[in-house]
């Protein structure tokens, strides 16, 4: 299937406003992972969700006609940001996994060395 200039010019439109906003979601999610912000997290997962409806969406349309040299570039910027979010989380989920560990390693000495046991408890703190 080829496309005509007008529909060519308007399929390129609209995969820039898909990768645009895929840099945007990105840049939001980066914040709010550098201000340790976790609210607003579940609208970025949202906001990814439907850009890559919208991106496959996108994709169906345009079939199997060969890409040219600017949708390539577009598809390269979209890669990079997502390659940069994904390493990024990456980061950010062994940061919180090691975190959850010293956390572990805590309680557990904790409980071993007999100041969370019951003995404790019927006979008073330690002077």
């Amino acid at each position: 299937m080829s496309l005509s200039g007008g529909a060519k010019n308007e399929t390129h439109e609209a995969l820039r406003r898909i990768v645009d906003h895929i840099k945007s979601v990105v840049e939001d999610e980066k914040q709010l992972l550098a201000a340790s912000r976790f609210d607003g997290i579940d609208r970025v997962i949202a906001r990814k969700d439907q850009l890559a409806i919208e991106l496959s969406r996108h994709a169906r349309r345009i079939g199997s006609s060969p890409l040219d040299q600017e949708t390539r570039a577009l598809l390269n910027e979209a890669a990079q940001a997502l390659d940069s979010n994904a390493m990024l989380l990456r980061h950010h989920i062994e940061a919180v996994s090691e975190v959850a560990g010293l956390i572990s390693n805590i309680l557990v000495n904790a409980n071993s060395d007999g100041t969370y046991t019951g003995n404790v408890a019927r006979r008073g703190p330690r002077p």
